[in-house]
C-alpha cells in the first residue's frame, strides 16, 4: 500500500523487517521472492544504488550488478562483465541497452548502432506480444523506446562534438536541436522514479562530454561554452523537482547537491535549485535548521529583487515551522520580502497565514476581542482591508 502511494522511504524501511520476518522457513518462497523485489524497487526508487550493488554481489545476481555499475559510473567493470557474461544472459532489451550504454561511453558508434538496433527488435517482438486492450504492459515498453530512441540520439551528439576543427557556431545546430529536443521531450511527472532517472541519468553523461568538448571555446563561441552548462542544471532541477513531488525529499536533496558538480550556473537556475533544496528541507522536520542555515548562506547579490523576496519569504516559512518557533523572525523575513517585491503573491498570501496563525495562537488576543467589542471591529475591517489589498495585488 505504501508503495501504491509513492511513499517509498517508509515502503523501503518495512520491506527489510518484513524479509527477516518471513526468513524461518514457514512463509512461501514466493512470498519471500515477492518481498525482495519490492525492496530492489524501493531501493532503486530511493536512489541507493550503492546498497544494491552490495546485494546484488552477495545474491550473484548478475543482471542487478550491471544495472547498477553504469549509474555508479564504474564502466570499466561493467564492460568487463558484459565481455564475460556474452553468451550466457538471455538475449534481452535491458541487456542491449547495457551494451549501448558501454559501447557510447567508449565512443564505439558501431557497436552502439548495432546494440540499439537489437533493442528495436526485442522490444518490437515483446510489442506484437501485448493484448490490444489496456495500457500498463505498453508503458513499460513505451519508455524502453523512449530509451533506445535518446541513445541513438547520444551517438550524433557524440559523433558531432568529438569531430570538431575550428568549426562555427551554425555548424552545431545538429547537437543544439537534439539538446533542446530534450527539454521537451521528458517522461511524465506520473510516471515511475526509475524511469526518470534511467532518461536523466544517461543525459547527464552527455552534457559531461559537451561541457568537455567545448569547455576551451569560451572566448570563440560563449554560446557554445554554456550550452551544456545550462542543460545539466535545467536536468538536475528537474530530478530533484520530481523526486520531491514522489514523495522522496531526502533524494531531492542528494540530486540536487551531488549531481550537478560545477560552479557555474545560471542565475535562473541556481534560483531554482535553492527553491528545490528549501521545499525538501521543509518536508524533513528533523533538517529545518540545515535548510535555513542553507538560505542564510546564499549570497544573494547575483539575484534579481523578485528573487530576493522569494528567497526571503522561504526563511519565513523554515522560522515559522513548529520546531524553530521563530514567529518574530519569520514576520521580519516577510517584510523584507515584501519591501523588495511589493507584487509577490506567495508573500502575501504567506504573511496572512502567518498572521492568523499568530492570531488563533495567542488567547490573548482572543479574550480581549471577546470582552472588548469595539476592538473587535476594528480588528475585522483591519483584516477585511488587508485582504482587499492582497486580492489587488494578485
Amino acid at each position: 500500500l505504501l508503495v501504491e502511494l509513492t511513499s517509498q522511504v517508509s515502503a523501503g524501511s518495512i520491506v527489510p523487517s518484513a524479509r527477516g520476518e518471513t526468513s524461518n522457513g514457514e512463509v512461501p518462497r514466493g512470498e519471500i521472492v515477492l518481498w525482495v523485489d519490492s525492496w530492489v524497487a524501493c531501493t532503486k526508487s530511493l536512489t541507493q544504488w550503492d546498497v544494491l550493488a552490495d546485494y546484488s554481489r552477495s545474491s550473484d545476481n548478475l543482471p542487478l550488478a550491471m544495472d547498477c555499475l553504469w549509474r555508479l559510473h564504474d564502466w570499466e567493470t561493467l564492460s568487463a562483465m558484459l565481455a564475460q557474461s556474452q553468451g550466457q544472459m538471455e538475449p534481452a532489451v535491458s541487456s542491449c541497452l547495457l551494451s549501448a550504454y558501454a559501447a557510447l561511453r567508449e565512443v564505439n558508434q558501431e557497436a552502439a548502432n548495432t546494440h540499439i538496433d537489437k533493442g528495436f527488435q526485442y522490444a518490437l517482438a515483446k510489442w506484437w506480444q501485448l493484448p490490444d486492450t489496456g495500457s500498463a504492459p505498453q508503458l513499460a515498453l513505451l519508455q524502453v523506446f523512449q530509451q533506445l530512441v535518446e541513445l541513438r540520439e547520444s551517438g550524433r551528439v557524440l559523433t558531432d562534438v568529438m569531430n570538431q576543427q575550428q568549426r562555427s557556431d551554425q555548424q552545431y545546430s545538429d547537437t543544439k536541436d537534439i539538446l533542446e529536443t530534450w527539454r521537451l521531450r521528458t517522461p511524465n511527472e506520473w510516471d515511475g522514479l526509475v524511469h526518470w532517472q534511467d532518461v536523466l541519468l544517461w543525459r547527464n553523461h552527455i552534457y559531461n562530454v559537451v561541457i568537455g568538448a567545448f569547455n576551451s571555446m569560451q572566448e570563440i563561441a560563449p554560446h557554445l561554452h554554456q550550452m551544456g552548462y545550462r542543460d545539466k542544471a535545467w536536468s538536475v532541477n528537474k530530478l530533484g523537482h520530481i523526486a520531491y513531488k514522489h514523495g522522496c525529499p531526502d533524494v531531492c536533496i542528494t540530486v540536487i547537491n551531488n549531481m550537478y558538480g560545477y560552479n557555474a550556473m545560471e542565475v535562473q537556475e541556481a534560483f531554482v535549485k535553492i527553491k528545490e533544496q528549501a521545499r525538501a528541507y521543509l518536508a524533513l522536520p528533523l533538517d529545518l535548521r540545515a535548510g535555513l542555515n542553507m538560505l542564510n548562506t546564499t549570497n544573494l547579490d547575483y539575484f534579481a529583487a523578485h528573487h530576493q523576496a522569494e528567497i526571503f519569504r522561504l526563511k519565513a516559512l523554515f522560522m515559522a515551522e513548529p520546531g524553530m518557533n521563530d514567529l518574530d523572525g519569520a514576520s521580519s523575513a516577510l517584510s523584507t520580502a515584501l519591501c523588495l517585491w511589493r507584487q509577490c503573491p506567495d508573500a502575501w498570501l504567506s504573511w496572512g497565514q502567518l498572521c492568523d496563525a499568530r492570531y488563533e495562537a495567542d488567547p490573548a488576543v482572543r479574550c480581549y476581542e471577546l470582552h472588548c467589542p469595539p476592538f473587535a471591529v476594528a480588528s475585522r475591517a483591519a483584516q477585511a482591508r488587508t485582504l482587499g489589498a492582497c486580492c489587488e495585488v494578485l
